[in-house]
């Protein structure tokens, strides 16, 4: 049990269960009830499916990208104290939208079956569109975009993951990996500036890049605003260049009926459904989750997660005497 130190106040806690005030400071004793909830933010890779236009290629990488090393990265650029937890997952509909979500289950890393579809490729004979692909990136380096600060005393904890990821590139023999990094505050006009080139060949430099960063939250807690806006080709967070794969008209076509559907649960199925479709493909990467913790003392009354998580409802709390 943790000691209620201070009974009319909310904390933030970190994965230690370290209580902090709010300018970081460590307390001396603990509040005594810790609250651990989902805020239903995920994290994802968006692979350019028009570079990467192989989903062997993609789901050898899918099987090399331990989200561990990109949850450590966000851990330690953004630094400590955080209430915030990254739990991997494998899913596209975090697993806050529980009704349209499968349970979480962490296959990766897993070299041997990257090295699998590697060798299928491989298999293929030359001058195969997939073969070709693989072999340019044999000889070139993919690249990573993400939104970081880009000051100096962060490029050793940069360093570090690059480094990692890029030795687990070169273990199925890929050329190796790197890092772009981009300012926070101008990545997503950066980005759309890049999506909407008309060219996005494998060796266009002003097209996006082989791998993008994107995170996104889920509303009204349905999938609706997760599966079209990240994968649709009117989505207002897609990435990937999809459009070009031969199976986009009929995931659209499943988009329109699961959107169509006045059952919940028939529609929740469908979005499960739509995540698969999604995967077997991949299009799409996921990372990981985001989780909050907090804390609050004894006598602090009606402080809730804001609705599909997030951080404490304020304006409902108060404290008793």
């Amino acid at each position: 049990m943790l000691n209620d130190s201070v009974k009319n106040a909310y904390f933030i806690v970190t994965a230690s269960n370290k209580v902090y005030d709010e300018s970081g400071n460590i307390l001396s004793k603990y509040v005594d009830r810790v609250r651990f909830h989902k805020t239903g933010f995920t994290s994802y890779v968006a692979p350019n499916c028009i570079k990467i236009n192989s989903e062997k290629i993609r789901k050898a990488i899918f099987y090399i990208f331990d989200p561990n090393f990109l949850i450590g990265y966000s851990a330690e650029l953004t630094g400590l104290p955080t209430n915030k937890i990254g739990i991997p997952t494998e899913n596209i509909i975090g697993s806050s939208l529980s009704k349209d979500s499968f349970p979480t289950n962490v296959t990766r890393p897993d070299t041997n079956k990257a090295k699998d579809y590697i060798k299928q490729i491989n298999d293929l004979p030359n001058g195969d569109n997939e073969k070709n692909t693989l072999i340019y990136y044999q000889n070139n380096y993919m690249y990573y975009t993400l939104p970081f600060n880009s000051n100096p005393n962060f490029n050793n904890i940069r360093n570090k993951y690059e480094s990692l990821i890029d030795s687990a590139f070169k273990s199925i023999g890929l050329k190796g990996f790197k890092f772009e990094i981009l300012p926070s505050n101008n990545y997503y006009n950066t980005l759309y500036s890049r999506l909407y080139q008309n060219d996005q060949t494998i060796n266009n430099p002003n097209s996006l890049k082989e791998f993008t960063r994107i995170g996104w939250s889920a509303d009204y807690d349905n999938a609706i605003t997760v599966i079209p806006e990240l994968l649709s080709y009117f989505g207002a967070y897609n990435f990937t260049n999809n459009y070009e794969d031969s199976y986009i008209n009929e995931f659209e076509s499943k988009i329109t009926e699961a959107k169509n559907l006045t059952d919940r649960n028939k529609q929740a199925e469908a979005w499960k459904e739509l995540d698969k479709f999604a995967m077997d493909r991949m299009w799409l990467i996921p990372i990981y989750e985001i989780y909050d913790t907090s804390g609050s003392g004894s006598l602090v009354r009606n402080l809730i997660p804001s609705f599909i998580g997030g951080d404490m409802s304020w304006g409902f709390g108060y404290v008793t005497k």
